[in-house]
């Protein structure tokens, strides 16, 4: 009998040991490797901290089980605690002692600078005894206060995923181009198709180099960083293929092709004076050779040039009271009426095609519509209206007719 009576207990002994060893395991797993997510701490946000802290709940319960069901709020232990509103890494032991605990996730929502009007941050961070202090920031609106909402629970499983160290190695980026067709190359390789301005592409994290080649507007590209498991869009500007010309320069060809049509004005300007100089010129030695005329006619009939000219040599004159000295320059303004003739024509047109060359250079120049670009789908912006002065001369009898012609181009 008393042999089992001793094995009768030692048999209780070992129960209650074993018992006891697993009671402490349990409460170990009930307490060190529980997850605490504590309600966010905010000053002036705290409808979007509220939603935020339960969709990091919900997604920590998916990724980080066990997770306790309920925990105090941050501020409720950092005034228990007398901590610091940022608490330091002595004050993160206490609250971890308080809670009885490894590791929990905390942070703050504030609302950004005037700058950023209607944008939050939200700092969270993830402590681990043992380990150094994990922390994510993001910026998100300050509409987002359903804790529902499907943008709040992405971004939720971003920072939680983020700070465990689990975020994707991909990230889905949303192309915006206007409302272009057209292809969309990665890193130099197609990657997929441009509909209606937007593309959807999968891209792994790290630096990459988009290019969007879509018809009626010049190839465009933009560097982008991405970052595993975060959405962003990118937009990526285009220009209308005929506003950046055919040289790889922008800007260069069309810049020399404002100073040329300039330049060419310029000399037409040049050109236009002297072929009106010339030609008044031309006016003023026929007005003087026909007064010249009207006062030495004979009988009704003027004298013709080789008369006037016999005269100038000396030789008697059909007239009466013939001056041989004014004969003479009145025989030399024939040929320097010639002479002027025919440079004011040469003037008159070098003016023509200078101006009119130079006209066209400028109104097919397109560097002015770079102040106000064109949108990829905005309408036109309109068309101004110019003035052309272009001056014309022609050889009528007797000298060199001059006008200018006026017209209003669109």
């Amino acid at each position: 009998m008393r042999l089992a009576y001793v094995w009768l207990l030692a048999a209780t002994i070992l129960l209650c040991v074993s018992l006891f060893a697993r009671s402490a395991q349990a409460q170990g797993a009930r307490s060190g490797s529980v997850l605490h997510v504590l309600p966010l701490d905010s000053e002036d946000a705290d409808e979007q901290a509220e939603a935020l802290g339960v969709a990091l709940r919900s997604r920590a319960r998916e990724k980080l089980s066990p997770v306790a069901d309920t925990s105090p709020s941050l501020g409720m232990l950092l005034a228990a605690l007398r901590c610091p509103s940022r608490p330091d890494p002595t004050c993160l032991q206490k609250i971890a002692d308080q809670l009885k605990t490894d590791r929990f996730i905390y942070g703050h929502v504030s609302k950004m600078g005037p700058s950023a009007r209607g944008q939050l941050t939200a700092e969270i961070h993830l402590f681990m005894r043992g380990k150094p202090d994990a922390s994510v920031k993001e910026v998100f609106s300050d509409n987002l206060k359903d804790q529902n909402d499907e943008y709040l629970r992405r971004m939720a499983a971003r920072i939680v995923d983020r700070l465990t160290g689990t975020a994707p190695q991909t990230a889905t980026i949303t192309l915006r181009a206007g409302r272009a067709e057209g292809e969309v190359w990665v890193d130099g390789a197609e990657k997929g198709r441009l509909e209606n301005g937007r593309s959807s592409l999968e891209l792994a994290a790290g630096r990459h180099v988009i290019e969007v080649r879509a018809s009626g507007y010049a190839p465009a590209r933009k560097e982008v960083t991405v970052v595993g498991g975060t959405d962003a869009d990118v937009v990526v500007p285009l220009a209308v293929e005929s506003e950046t010309g055919s040289s790889a320069d922008e800007g260069g060809g069309t810049n020399t092709r404002a100073i040329a049509g300039w330049a060419l004005i310029g000399v037409g300007a040049a050109a236009g004076g002297f072929a009106i100089y010339e030609a008044a010129h031309f006016l003023s030695l026929k007005s003087e050779t026909e007064d010249f005329r009207d006062a030495h006619q004979i009988d009704g009939q003027k004298p013709s040039k080789e008369a006037i000219c016999q005269a100038g040599r000396g030789d008697p004159a059909p007239w009466a009271g013939s001056d041989a000295g004014a004969a003479k320059g009145i025989c030399d303004n024939y040929d320097s009426a010639k002479t002027a003739s025919l440079l004011g024509i040469v003037g008159g047109a070098v003016a023509a095609v200078s101006i009119g060359a130079g006209a066209y250079l400028l109104l097919t120049d397109t560097s002015a519509k770079k102040d106000a670009p064109k949108s990829a789908n905005g309408p036109r912006p309109p068309r101004r209206a110019s003035v052309q002065f272009l001056p014309h001369f022609a050889p009528r009898e007797g000298g060199v007719r001059a006008g200018f012609d006026v017209r209003v181009v669109f």
